[in-house]
């Protein structure tokens, strides 16, 4: 994953059979990085998902969103801390 310098970035990843468009956004405010998912054409899936380490981010969602991503997308604290993303680690 690219290390962030502006809080913003956008990456193109292939889950399953299908492409999405990741956008990640960090809220200063709110401490915390914000995900938004759309097709590989850009038409929006869902938008401001809460990343918190450990936790499945889209555990809410699934049957209620039509072409969300199979599986589940984590985020994992390497120190095995289980502490949230931070904005520049």
């Amino acid at each position: 994953m690219p290390v962030p310098t502006d809080g913003l970035f956008t990456q193109r990843t292939v889950l399953g059979a299908n492409s999405y468009v990741l956008t990640f956004r960090y809220n200063t405010r709110m401490d915390r990085w914000i995900l938004d998912i759309a097709t590989s054409t850009g038409s929006p899936i869902v938008s401001g998902q809460v990343i918190q380490g450990g936790w499945p981010v889209l555990s809410r969602l699934f049957g209620r969103y039509e072409g969300l991503p199979p599986g589940a997308l984590l985020a994992v604290d390497m120190t095995g801390q289980a502490r949230d993303p931070q904005e520049f680690t």
